[in-house]
């Protein structure tokens, strides 16, 4: 998961020793954890758009948001009302546990701090000593790195909602991976998402890893889309990735759809494949979804085995029993769908931790490959 760094600052004390000097102690500490791949970033408090009606909303969304919280409570005999607030927020939604409050010893000592604040850990620290850069930093460094293994900042809500995005993700990275690189695995979908410039695709492939039209996928993305949008515990580029997502799959769509198009079908279709089989998931399992088709492979004793599942419009699925290959003309379009995923992807993963969450409830791991 990515975690963030909140910063309360003061903004009635001089930026250099203070607001400007505390976010280089934070950015410093962001960077020493990136070396031990855990991932920060840091959010602020935005006091600086006066007038913006929804600022109050916008604040404490973000603190709801964050990780650690940390505050600079320097200021001469009471500490800062927009930054008590703040504080006080805090507590109530992370606990103590996770908050990092500092303060400059020139200014304010702990026995002028509010009775409920000073009985907590205090951080002293004075803009003017040397090193006291490198010595803040390595505080919050300390406690970023045992907060998260002790897991008491990963939100198990969040990342249960998280691993359905994944799923919706990974579910086509799998079929792309397995076009490009003929067989599908974490491994293969790191590689498509690393490259920076697509395989080229001359051989055929199996039908059904093309012309899935993730349909269900599409309606678990509008589901997610409507709670995103009227909870603010969510961050708003989660919302972004599904809108994303939402307009990917409807495109994609289009694209491999057989109704009559402007555009030409971009597949030549070739022969069957041997010793497969699709049947209606519906027929199978009431519970399946409507467009489910499921792909079976032919064992020695004429019996079948799922192999994988796939969602296709049309009624009898001919199609998917053969092989088929892009065309020229169309390569071009059926990359930029690529492409399109791709950055998707990237992006979710770089705004939640740089990792997929693989559900059990979606996947069964350990599985061979097929």
């Amino acid at each position: 998961m990515k975690y963030t760094f909140f910063y309360s600052w003061q903004n009635d004390l001089p930026g250099k020793q203070h607001r400007y000097f505390l976010e280089k102690v934070i950015n410093v500490a962001i960077k020493k954890l990136k070396d031990k791949d855990i991932v920060f970033d840091l959010e602020k408090d935005t006091r600086g758009n006066v007038g913006s009606p929804d600022i109050i909303d916008t604040i404490l969304q973000k603190i709801n948001n964050c990780s650690i919280f940390v505050c600079d409570l320097s200021a001469e005999h009471v500490p800062n009302a927009n930054v008590l607030f703040e504080l006080g927020y805090a507590v109530n939604r992370l606990g103590w546990d996770r908050i990092i409050c500092l303060f400059d010893r020139e200014i304010i000592s702990p026995e002028e701090m509010p009775f409920d604040i000073k009985k907590n850990r205090l951080t002293a620290f004075s803009p003017t000593d040397s090193g006291e850069i490198k010595r803040l930093s390595k505080i919050l460094e300390n406690n970023a790195v045992s907060l998260v293994k002790d897991g008491k900042i990963n939100d198990p809500f969040l990342e249960e909602e998280k691993s359905y995005i994944d799923k919706i993700i990974l579910d086509v990275l799998y079929s792309f991976s397995e076009i490009f690189y003929g067989t599908k695995s974490l491994k293969e979908i790191s590689k498509l998402l690393e490259c920076s410039t697509l395989p080229e695709v001359e051989q055929s492939f199996p039908s059904y890893l093309a012309l899935n039209d993730y349909s269900s996928n599409l309606e678990l993305a509008r589901e997610k889309l409507k709670e995103f949008s009227v909870s603010s515990l969510f961050p708003s580029e989660w919302r972004n990735t599904i809108i994303s997502l939402i307009k990917w799959i409807r495109s994609y769509q289009l694209f491999v759809s057989e109704i009559p198009r402007t555009n030409p079908f971009p597949f030549l279709i070739e022969n069957e494949i041997p010793g497969i089989k699709v049947v209606s998931g519906k027929e199978i399992n009431p519970n399946n979804p409507a467009l489910s088709k499921l792909v079976l492979q032919k064992l020695d004793n004429d019996k079948y085995e799922v192999i994988t599942s796939t969602e296709y419009a049309a009624r009898e699925a001919v199609l998917l029993s053969k092989n088929i290959k892009i065309k020229s003309a169309m390569k071009d379009e059926f990359c930029d769908y690529v492409k399109g995923i791709k950055a998707i992807a990237n992006h979710w993963l770089l705004i939640t931790g740089g990792e997929f969450l693989l559900s059990q409830d979606f996947y069964v791991l350990g599985r061979k490959n097929h």
